[in-house]
């Protein structure tokens, strides 16, 4: 029996090529800025592209920390929950394009479980590089080293200044805050002349300030009947930025 070898190449998602060639771009200009274009093109060949849909885990809490996610499109939620008591969990970051998951336990030992859970709350789009292989490279680049810690120092602060506004805003203004820092990073779909709107879910927005879902319709149903926002289904539209500010601020 003669057999035939295929020598057919895989063929090329040019769509796939195009976001994560955007993606590593992205990267190199919000967190690897000291590493050389040939140092990035060594760090495109390690990554793995992926994608998830609304609602997967990224990885679940307490699972093994195998690698990070390099989010090019959609938004992620970081959080944990309470186990064996009536209390809800909690999210403690929102995390969009640009940013990265799972960091918290890179420098760890390679056992060490993972704190908490990432879940899209859109559709995603990522690039997963696995731990051992991101080490050899950080290791082979120190100035990635720089990059990265850089990173988490600013990811550090942000989360203190999150904490320090919980302490001195009532729930109305921390939300307000909130959604202006999320159209601050990630922008949103914007007509001309017309509103910036989010996709962001009640129990998403309820879960990163700590309170009920009834809370958070209360305080939308108020910035709505003040013109600062407007809902269409689970499209969140800021209506007036610099009302919304001084709201904040009032």
């Amino acid at each position: 029996m003669n057999f035939k070898l295929n020598t057919k190449q895989p063929m090329v998602d040019e769509d796939q090529v195009n976001w994560q060639g955007k993606c590593i771009a992205k990267f190199q200009n919000e967190v690897f800025q000291s590493l050389a274009q040939v140092q990035m093109q060594h760090l495109q060949e390690l990554v793995i592209p992926v994608k998830y849909p609304e609602g997967d885990l990224l990885f679940q809490e307490g699972g093994l920390s195998d690698g990070i996610y390099l989010i090019c499109n959609g938004f992620v939620v970081y959080g944990k929950g309470y186990h064996g008591g009536s209390e809800r969990g909690r999210i403690f970051k929102l995390l969009g394009p640009g940013e990265m998951v799972g960091e918290e336990t890179l420098f760890t030992e390679n056992t060490k479980s993972r704190f908490g859970y990432a879940r899209c709350i859109v559709d995603g789009e990522f690039l997963f590089l696995e731990k051992g292989e991101l080490l050899n490279f950080l290791y082979d680049n120190p100035e990635g080293f720089h990059d990265i810690c850089n990173y988490l120092s600013s990811s550090l602060k942000q989360f203190e200044v999150r904490l320090l506004d919980e302490g001195h805003l009532n729930t109305d203004k921390r939300l307000a805050n909130l959604l202006m820092k999320i159209e601050n990073q990630w922008g949103g779909d914007k007509q001309p002349d017309g509103p910036i709107c989010l996709k962001l879910k009640r129990k998403i927005l309820a879960g990163i300030l700590g309170v009920s879902e009834g809370s958070i319709t209360r305080i939308l149903n108020k910035l709505e009947e003040n013109g600062l926002v407007s809902i269409h289904n689970e499209n969140l539209c800021i209506e007036s930025r610099e009302e919304l500010k001084e709201f904040v601020a009032g």
